[in-house]
């Protein structure tokens, strides 16, 4: 598969065992508010070069390969959800003392002094407003904004659908194989077209991302072994979990039952089926010759691998499923210590988990056996934030310019204060967990699928996984036929625009 400008995508080949044969390689819906850091060690922050930038890099990315155009005080207006919640895209008009909020504004300041530009950051805290907004102006040709950041399952659902957005293959500057856009924004293609991106250069990137954390205390308690030694030389599977699963689970008030104020060795949230499916090498949406999405979960290799997954994910005498009580119940067992391990998403740590008074460690997603290659996550796209580009944009060359720039800088501004200093600083509790949180940064990706739910096939299968449903070969077969119609539909509209492009 190819993305804009013809620049392959880094496809990544994850091997898994002869059970796993079934297997082709392939951000929850809040955020709170970011652990606080004066300005001076945001400025020390903003200095320090970034460890993902290779060494060949050329050391001034802008000015060796974007050109150094004056425009003139022009306005590149964005518009986007932040504020919600302690979501953030945009900074504030000036610096707070806040690690990410000083990170942004200073990216900015330096893209309005390189380019003679200004940034206009149009804030809208609910998401239902930002799309019922956007779609309106690019419906009535109004070019009233040159981007839109916005949670990347709603951009696809309610702009994409509605041909309502430019290819990034038209864009001229932006060059998505470089290390500041996901590696993964491949997936999320249709017939070839790619309509929102994600990468550093917003900050949600980072809080989308799935991963596992365990109880400290009660892993010693129980004396298992050291899970950060095992993760980190690449043993943290499927058996393995399960193993360090089995002593955990605990009747606390003895009334002969699992619930709620009892002790449990693994809690999640309603969509951690996904992410557990595509830890071990998963995947929904496969790709045919015309670059059109397809599906190829009906497999008894798939099947297979849900059914085995369910036999420990979906184990309800040890596995507690939060909305299966009340929404977001896991967070409260997990952080009362009543729970070994939990599956959320990264923002949770800040949110959420930060306070707890037991002592916690991060862990990825469970590879399926050993002999799969890369541990591998899962990035929530109701968190997450693509970088849409409506159809209206009158002009194009100066976003591109812009936006690369803006992706750019944030590898180094964005990652480090939101990654660097936020998590691995300020919550990370070993500093093994800054290794751990690298992988799970580089393993994160996509499925359309997950976006788009055709015919609630991705939910089929994400509840099957977690146990709410055991018979997954007669849920599928039962909506199969409505979902590949889905499907085709939107592949309809992918080729009607193309022919009016």
């Amino acid at each position: 598969m190819t993305v804009p400008h013809g620049r392959a995508v880094n496809e990544e080949s994850h091997i898994a065992s002869a059970c796993s044969l079934m297997i082709l390689s392939a951000l929850s819906c809040s955020s709170g508010t970011e652990a606080e850091q004066d300005i001076a060690e945001t400025s020390a922050v903003q200095q320090t070069v970034p460890e993902s930038v290779p060494e060949t890099e050329e050391p001034d990315y802008l000015a060796s390969s974007l050109p150094e155009t004056d425009l003139a005080g022009e306005s590149i207006r964005l518009i986007g959800r932040s504020g919600s919640g302690g979501r953030i895209n945009f900074p504030e008009d000036t610096f707070t003392g806040e690690a990410v909020n000083d990170a942004l504004y200073t990216r900015n300041e330096e893209l309005t002094k390189r380019y003679n530009v200004k940034i206009v950051n149009n804030s809208i805290d609910q998401l239902n407003d930002l799309m019922t907004l956007t779609s309106a102006a690019i419906t009535a040709g109004d070019d009233a904004y040159e981007a839109i950041f916005a949670d990347m399952a709603d951009t696809a659902r309610t702009l994409t659908l509605n041909s309502l957005l430019i290819d990034y293959s038209t864009v001229p500057y932006v060059d998505l194989s470089q290390h500041w856009w996901s590696k993964y924004n491949g997936d999320l293609s249709i017939g070839g077209k790619l309509f929102f991106p994600t990468g550093v250069i917003t900050p949600q990137y980072f809080s989308a991302l799935f991963l596992m954390l365990f109880n400290r205390q009660l892993a010693d308690d129980y004396g298992i072994e050291d899970l950060y030694e095992v993760a980190l030389e690449g043993n943290w599977t499927l058996d393995k979990m399960r193993s360090v699963m089995e002593s955990a689970t605990l009747d606390l008030n003895g009334d002969g039952k699992m619930d709620l104020d009892d002790r449990w060795s693994l809690v999640y949230d309603e969509v951690a089926g996904y992410a557990f499916y595509f830890g071990v090498g998963g995947k929904m949406t496969e790709f045919d010759e015309e670059g059109m999405p397809y599906l190829d979960i009906g497999t008894d290799q798939v099947i297979d691998l849900v059914e085995h997954l369910r036999s420990i994910v979906g184990d309800k005498e040890k596995c507690l499923r939060g909305e299966d009580y009340y929404k977001n119940a896991e967070q409260t067992v997990f952080k009362e210590g009543r729970a070994l391990l939990v599956a959320n998403t990264l923002h949770l740590v800040r949110t959420v988990y930060r306070e707890m008074e037991n002592d916690y460690g991060f862990l990825p997603m469970p590879k399926y056996d050993e002999n799969q290659k890369e541990y591998l996550s899962y990035a929530q796209p109701w968190s997450g934030t693509g970088v849409a580009i409506p159809i209206t944009n009158t002009k194009l060359g100066d976003t591109g310019l812009i936006l690369e720039a803006m992706a750019y800088l944030s590898d180094s501004y964005v990652r480090d204060s939101m990654f660097e200093t936020t998590y691995k600083e300020k919550l990370a509790r070993d500093e093994r967990t800054a290794r751990i949180l690298d992988i799970i940064a580089d393993g994160a990706r996509f499925d359309l699928n997950v976006f788009f739910n055709w015919g609630n096939s991705a939910a089929t299968l994400r509840d099957a996984v977690m146990g709410n449903n055991t018979n997954y070969a007669s849920s599928y077969a039962k909506i199969q036929k409505t979902t590949d119609k889905t499907i085709e539909k939107l592949c309809e509209t992918i080729r009607e625009m193309g022919k009016h492009e």
